[in-house]
């Protein structure tokens, strides 16, 4: 084995790099191809997982001198989780890095959506004075705000509304109603919130119970007038021509999307264009803050791996009990 590296699929901090550089070279592949990642990958003791990489089956069984799998975020769709663990390779993630940064723009969203801004200011720039008696920006006090996922970013977004008088519920089986008394939420069945809120939240995680979860349907039992805001995962909604079409009819007031199915966007779809719906590069929960939160807790892990010690974040929990066996190159049977 040449000089270990440490392999990343997309830009680091320079705090990251300084401290990472003493176990490796790092090499920064920016959107790189999984042909690409698996020319360099046998070499590699560390892999991160940034933006649209992937940790593959292939990929991974290349790489023969892995010690972790890092992926900035909580979301590991990217990463194949079993052939991680039946390689014995730790997956660890930064979970809740984020979670603040990301609640926020969701309150952002919600108020720029109801005050109807992104109308406002095309209109403006195209001289239409006028639009100021048309727009209809919506009185927020008292509106409901229906949640779905309540995990920490939905648990900071109800910190966040409850000053501002929102309602607020909440869908999620995994919490109980005694897990969130302090939140000021009620919990209520997805039913009830898709048909009671005035402005839906996505903040859940993509499986096989949530993929496609907006469909035709999930919109038609929709308030009229309504607002839907997926800041989560873009496999969520299953076709962003059902919310064109329900944005045309007015059944909804407003979208606001930061997520997509396909990422990077290469390819406007109408919606895009639609002055209703806010449209972003899956960027909102990017601030400086975040960033600096996710590459120390990365970091933290990752050196705890590499020194011999169990980390803190960690995926695939199955690893742990043979996890210092991989020099004799054992393998997780289970």
């Amino acid at each position: 084995m040449r000089e270990p590296i440490i392999l990343s699929t997309g830009p680091v901090i320079d705090s990251f790099k300084q401290k990472i550089e003493k176990f490796g070279k790092l090499i920064v592949l920016n959107n790189p191809t999984d042909e690409e990642v698996i020319k360099l990958i046998p070499d590699a003791i560390v892999y991160i997982v940034r933006g649209d990489g992937r940790a593959t089956k292939e990929i991974i069984e290349a790489g023969k001198n892995l010690k972790v799998i890092g992926r900035t975020g909580v979301g590991v769709e990217s990463v194949d989780i079993y052939s991680s663990t039946k390689n014995c390779i730790p997956l660890i993630n930064t979970p809740g890095a984020n979670a603040r940064s990301v609640a926020e723009a969701s309150l952002a969203l919600i108020l720029a959506l109801a005050k109807n801004l992104m109308l406002l200011n095309r209109e403006l720039l195209n001289l239409n004075w006028n639009i100021r008696y048309k727009a209809k920006p919506l009185e927020i006090e008292n509106t409901t705000v229906g949640i779905i996922g309540f995990g920490q970013i939905g648990r900071e977004l109800a910190s966040l509304l409850t000053p501002l008088n929102f309602n607020v519920q909440f869908y999620d089986p995994f919490v109980g109603e005694n897990d969130v008394t302090k939140y000021n939420a009620k919990k209520v069945d997805i039913e009830e919130l898709i048909a009671t809120s005035d402005f839906i939240c996505l903040h859940v995680g993509l499986n096989e119970s949530t993929k496609n979860l907006v469909d035709k349907e999930f919109i038609s039992k929709m308030k009229n007038g309504s607002y839907l805001i997926n800041l989560a995962r873009g496999g969520l909604i299953e076709d962003l021509s059902d919310l064109q079409q329900a944005l045309e009819s007015e059944k909804l007031s407003g979208v606001a999307l930061d997520v997509f199915k396909e990422e990077p966007v290469t390819e406007l779809h109408p919606i895009f264009l639609n002055p209703k719906c806010i449209t972003t590069p899956h960027a909102v929960g990017m601030s400086d803050g975040a960033i600096s939160k996710s590459f120390n807790m990365l970091y933290d892990d990752i050196e705890k791996i590499l020194m011999g010690k169990s980390p803190k974040h960690l995926v695939n929990k199955e690893v742990l009990d043979v996890l210092w066996d991989k020099k004799e190159n054992k393998k997780y049977e289970g």
